[in-house]
């Protein structure tokens, strides 16, 4: 009997701890690999990394306890440069962005509050060179 008990804690214990889980599904081009901190089966806060095919990281960044995205998530093209970086609270853009040119020059630089775009922001072309500026309340 004690044995069984011993069994059984163990196995609870074991059910309950975090793991990281790698997934694989296939959107419309691009087929990814995900790791996903769950608990339970269920998404938990924590790293959260994606991956093209390729293995080059498509999209990383945290999760709070809530399951909602915080901080800074950055964006990746399929060849491995960055596309974005931009900060999140409670799962809204609010903070400092950035979307690059693939030739690692910033496309545009800006803030949001809340998933709108505040402040100022400027645009760029290809070369660094100012291209727009414009004021957001």
């Amino acid at each position: 009997m004690k044995f069984y008990l011993i069994l059984l804690a163990v196995t609870s214990m074991m059910a309950c701890s975090e793991e990281t889980k790698k997934e694989t599904s296939t959107e419309e081009k691009d087929k990814v690999e995900q790791e996903v901190p769950k608990q339970n089966g269920i998404q938990n806060d924590g790293a959260y990394r994606e991956f093209y095919e390729n293995g080059q990281v498509k999209i990383e960044g945290f999760f709070d306890q809530g399951g909602k995205r915080n901080g800074v998530w950055k964006s990746y093209h399929q060849q491995g440069w960055q596309q974005s970086e931009i900060f999140y609270l409670h799962d809204k853009k609010n903070g400092h962005a950035v979307v690059f040119h693939p030739n690692g020059r910033p496309k545009y630089i800006g803030e949001y509050k809340d998933d709108i775009k505040v402040g100022h922001w400027r645009f760029y072309d290809e070369e660094g060179n100012l291209s727009t500026e414009a004021d957001f309340e």
